[in-house]
């Protein structure tokens, strides 16, 4: 049963041979006995072995929490059963919440219900059974046909979609009577190779008549239809008049326009991030020599491995990557993202461009629509990176999470680390780095962050920024590229924080370090356990509270991680994997890496350095090893504008108050920090200097004792790993 066409020779390549098993998409946005119910009952009435999967569809803002609990509930409960997953619908509205669902199936077949009831979930074993049967065709339920209902429904709307339903059914030559109905099993390569258009409801229009005009046969059972018995629908009556929208532009498409541009199309190689032609079509680039039909990704500096990847040749003031094309393609590179104006060797295998770094940041873009995940954008003046590597480990508990390399956060490591992404990511924590203002917006048009987190706003770069209220305008450009649909972390205990919200069209989900300051904020952390990071967090929304620890020291780590936790709850992170994972977050290179050398206790935090941030450190450093001596070498910070000397003062006081038994300052800025440590009450005799990081590994050489505690912390210029002993 279905339309007079022939499957479409592309869709006929890719449709199954056979029916090996169905993933289950619910979706639910205030459902919460009814979600339990119909998860059960199709568990109950299937086979096992017929079921894949069920992927629980929730909304990352606008799911009730009630609904989210039972959702986590059902997960948890799933072990030795059918799996339960939840997908958080990257797309708004109730297609994008399928739309999401599409990609994430894992089946052969995928089954499209709803957790309200208004349709028996045992419906599900019977379009099970005809797809066994004919594993090629689309299962869709009829509440007209014989043996189908209507029970309670307002009479007048009944017959306004009986009228409805003969018109699309005249206008598609099918005999199917209920188009508008969205209780359907399709082949799972079938959703992924139609290019669906519709976000609302009329994407369940779209879901029968876009295959009916591909030309796929439909089989069609009847449904018996009833009020839902708790939550409300998200459609409107009149809303419907758009389905006349969706049914004419169907109608008369190009059959090949409704399919993407490659449906069956595996990659070109494997680990391919993207092809010749997405390329060319991202950048408008011209080919030239003989290019491979996909890359693997995309490096700049011709000291890595090429790996068969493109190299991209950049300019700037004092460099020219197109001198070294031609020994990147030698030595293995696939091809060269090129200026068109450049001076290549003919025959060399290029993509000529008319600006490098622009078409870099276009394949970026490009591939951050293709791979399509989660986007949670991270920023500060602190705290950004540990922030990041937390919420992106808390967040791999749903799934395939990617976070930033190293600090590739400026206008050419963003682009580097959005094709750096493999492809099955489905969330993607970016960090959005400036030293200079106009930085963050270009960044986040990049990133397009579906999400946001701002650890803090701190006297940082204040030689370009001047203040720290611009400080706070500038990082406030990430939160406000995130849509409405999404949810931006602040903390509210934080200065600035009234500046960072301005503007801003997400949900604002707060957080607050310092109940004092703000003891309604959405995730408090309270009782702090400096030592090793713990912490009581109290979560408004149902008033419990849960002990974690991320095993770090430090109130700092603390913010840190409390930001990352309310992000990684508001994507459906159970409170058990959030405890777990949070102990076991991967430590960056010299971010509070601690070590034993020559029997002194070392904790090299020397990658970066502002003065808030080397405060916290000291705090932190005060309550490791109670007892030992401690020794803090604390280095120049740079980009401090003219209050560097005074920022430098303020940390020699904090030295001093947080209790440093020796201090090493070093670099030429760092002589006020230690003339302010012994003015603030240290020693004289117990501060020392160095001119820089070579000095003072042969000043500590002498100095540190087998028992000591020795902190480096510095801005990235100073290179104070160096001053470490080896292991």
């Amino acid at each position: 049963m279905g339309g007079v066409m022939s499957v479409h020779p592309s869709l006929a390549a890719v449709l199954p041979a056979r029916f090996t098993g169905a993933s289950i998409l619910v979706a639910a946005i205030n459902e919460t006995f009814s979600l339990r119910q119909t998860v059960e009952t199709v568990e109950r009435t299937c086979d096992p072995a017929d079921l894949a999967e069920f992927l629980v569809l929730l909304h990352p803002t606008r799911t009730t929490p009630g609904c989210r609990a039972e959702a986590e509930a059902l997960v948890g409960e799933s072990a030795g059963k059918t799996p339960v997953r939840i997908v958080f619908q990257t797309l708004p509205f109730a297609g994008g919440a399928y739309r999401s669902g599409f990609q994430e199936a894992r089946g052969s077949h995928a089954v499209m219900i709803s957790a309200d009831l208004e349709t028996p979930p045992e419906l599900v074993a019977r379009m099970i059974a005809v797809a066994k049967e004919k594993p090629g065709c689309v299962v869709t339920a009829s509440r007209w046909m014989k043996g189908g209902s209507f029970s309670g429904y307002n009479k007048v709307k009944q017959v306004c979609n009986a009228v409805f339903e003969k018109l699309m059914s005249a206008l598609f030559l099918t005999r199917l009577d209920d188009l508008t109905f969205g209780y359907r099993l399709f082949p799972a390569a079938l959703l992924r190779a139609v290019d669906w258009k519709e976000l609302r409801h009329p994407f369940f229009l779209e879901t029968s008549v876009a295959p009916l005009r591909l030309g796929m046969p439909f089989e069609q059972i009847p449904a018996n239809w009833k009020p839902r018995p708790e939550g409300e629908s998200q459609n409107s009556f009149f809303a419907n008049f758009r389905y006349f929208k969706t049914a004419l532009r169907v109608r008369f498409a190009r059959r090949a326009s409704l399919l993407r541009a490659a449906p069956a199309a595996a990659p070109d190689a494997p680990g391919a991030r993207f092809t010749l032609r997405e390329a060319r079509a991202w950048t408008g680039a011209a080919a030239e020599g003989p290019l491979p039909p996909s890359f693997p990704g995309v490096y700049t500096d011709t000291r890595e491995a090429p790996e068969g990847r493109l190299f991209a040749a950049l300019r700037g003031e004092t460099f020219d990557g197109h001198a070294f094309a031609a020994d990147a393609v030698a030595a293995g590179a696939a091809g060269v993202l090129a200026a068109a104006d450049a001076d290549l060797p003919p025959g060399l295998p290029a993509l000529r461009v008319p600006d490098t770094a622009a078409a870099l940041r276009a394949l970026a873009a490009g591939y951050r629509a293709k791979v399509s995940p989660f986007v949670l954008g991270v920023t500060g003046s602190a705290g950004k990176t540990t922030t990041k590597e937390i919420a992106a480990h808390l967040l791999g508990a749903l799934g395939p999470a990617f976070r930033t390399p190293g600090n590739w956060n400026n206008d050419l490591g963003l682009p580097k680390s959005i094709l750096a992404m493999p492809p099955d990511t489905r969330f993607a924590v970016l960090e959005a780095g400036t030293n200079h203002p106009g930085e963050i917006a270009p960044l986040a048009a990049l990133m397009r962050p579906d999400a946001a987190i701002v650890t803090n706003v701190g006297p940082v770069h204040l030689g370009h920024f001047g203040t720290e209220a611009a400080i706070a305008r500038e990082k406030g450009a990430l939160p406000r590229a995130v849509p409405a649909s999404g949810f931006v972390v602040l903390d509210a205990a934080l200065p600035h924080f009234a500046e960072l919200r301005d503007g801003v069209a997400a949900r604002v989900v707060t957080v607050s370090s310092d109940p004092a300051a703000a003891p309604d904020a959405d995730y408090v952390a309270e009782n702090p356990g400096l030592a090793d990071g713990s912490f009581d967090l109290r979560d408004r929304s149902d008033g419990s509270v849960r002990r974690l620890a991320t095993g770090l020291p430090g109130r700092h780590q603390i913010a840190d991680a409390l930001l990352a936790v309310a992000a990684a709850r508001r994507l459906g992170v159970s409170w058990d994997d959030l405890a777990a994972r949070l102990r076991t977050v991967p430590r960056v290179a010299h971010r509070w890496a601690e070590s034993d050398r020559g029997g002194a206790h070392w904790i090299d935090d020397a990658y970066n350095a502002n003065p808030a941030a080397a405060e916290s450190a000291l705090e932190a450093f005060a309550c490791v090893r109670p007892g030992a001596r401690h020794v803090a070498v604390l280095g120049d910070m740079g980009e401090l504008g003219g209050g560097a000397e005074a920022l430098h003062r303020r940390v020699g006081r904090a030295a001093a108050a947080r209790g440093a038994d020796v201090l090493v300052a070093v670099g030429p800025l760092s002589r006020a920090l230690a003339d302010e440590a012994v003015r603030a009450g240290m020693s004289a005799s117990d501060v020392h200097l160095a001119p820089d990081a070579t000095a003072a590994r042969d000043l500590l050489a002498r100095l540190v004792q087998p028992g000591d505690c020795v902190l480096l912390k510095a801005s990235r210029a100073v290179g104070l790993e160096r001053a470490l002993p080896p292991l």
